[in-house]
């Protein structure tokens, strides 16, 4: 939300392809290793070679997860993500995109930089179709299965809103935070401190327990006189 003028502000981050972009080094290093022969220097120092490559790639896509994040934490107090099985993702023909753009480690960035700077971050489940559910009238009639995974833009067919299929995804997935932290929000009452639940002790009184046999007449005069025959023998 933008607090000047209090309009919502739709922000996109380009997805950087580190490995792609290091497609060649990487494959002219990896020929020169495979070139040399096995235990000489040479293949020691072409393995370092290409070390430095794989080094540079992690060190860029690390840089500009922690950058990203840093702008989310910084810009937002409450931060609303899907919670992606990335194992299942990485089954698919999207297995090298996944991992290039290492979408556990930002999800992990993210919500620790959210908990040091006392933000929410809280995390909603995958299996709602978000990018299905126009964010406007909250009608299914998204593009739906894999065989329209390629469709980016479509138009409600019942309020006739135009929705882009990434931006309408995460205003469904911020709605659902927000609902999850209202279900969460505890009942405050007394100093502001105390949760309803808490704010009364248990009870400490103790329990009746009714006598059984004897005992059940003391107190009277039959239990007296008996109790006293028990301590007086004749």
């Amino acid at each position: 939300m933008d607090t000047a003028t209090g309009s919502e502000t739709e922000l996109v981050i380009d997805t950087l392809a580190f490995l792609r972009r290091k497609a060649r080094a990487l494959a002219r290093s990896q020929r020169a290793l495979s070139r040399k022969k096995k235990g000489s220097k040479n293949r020691a120092k072409a393995r370092t070679r290409l070390g430095v490559v794989h080094h540079k790639v992690r060190e860029a896509r690390l840089d500009h997860a922690h950058q990203e994040a840093s702008k989310i934490v910084a810009s937002h107090d409450v931060v609303a993500v899907e919670n992606p099985s990335v194992a299942c993702i990485t089954r698919t023909k999207l297995a090298k995109s996944v991992h290039d753009q290492a979408m556990a480690q930002f999800l992990r960035l993210l919500r620790g930089k959210a908990e040091r700077q006392g933000k929410i971050c809280k995390k909603v489940d995958r299996f709602p179709p978000s990018t299905q559910i126009c964010s406007s009238y909250k009608d299914m009639t998204g593009a739906k299965g894999l065989a329209e995974l390629q469709i980016h833009h479509w138009i409600c067919s019942t309020c006739n809103t135009s929705h882009d299929r990434d931006v309408n995804g995460a205003c469904n997935i911020l709605t659902e935070g927000l609902c999850l932290l209202e279900v969460e929000k505890p009942t405050m009452v007394a100093d502001g401190r105390s949760e309803t639940e808490n704010a009364c002790g248990a009870d400490v009184r103790p329990v009746v327990i009714l006598a059984v046999g004897e005992d059940a007449d003391i107190g009277t005069e039959a239990g007296r006189a008996s109790e006293d025959r028990r301590l007086c023998p004749v």
